[in-house]
C-alpha cells in the first residue's frame, strides 16, 4: 500500500538538502533510499511512495530539524 508525501514535505526536503548544500547521492546515503527513488520524489514530482521510504524520508527530515534546533540552542546559549 503507498503512502501519499505532501507538497510541504517534499519542499521541507528540499530545503533542507539546499541547506546541506547536498548532492542526491549524498542525501540517498544520508537517508538510506536508492538515488532513483529519491530523484523521482524531488524532481519528478512522485508523490506516492513505499511506507518504508515514507518513514525514512520523515524521519531523516524530523532528525535534520532536531538536531539543527538543539545546536542552534546551544550556540544561543554560549553567546549569553
Amino acid at each position: 500500500m503507498a503512502v501519499m508525501l505532501t507538497d510541504k514535505q517534499v519542499l521541507a526536503i528540499k530545503r533542507k538538502r539546499g541547506e546541506l548544500e547536498l548532492p542526491i547521492i549524498g542525501l540517498a546515503n544520508q537517508i538510506g533510499l536508492s538515488r532513483w527513488t529519491l530523484d523521482r520524489v524531488l524532481k519528478k514530482g512522485v508523490r506516492k511512495v513505499a511506507p518504508s521510504t515514507y518513514k525514512k524520508l520523515t524521519n531523516w527530515l524530523i532528525d535534520e530539524y532536531t538536531n539543527s534546533d538543539i545546536t542552534n540552542d546551544k550556540q544561543t546559549v554560549v553567546k549569553k
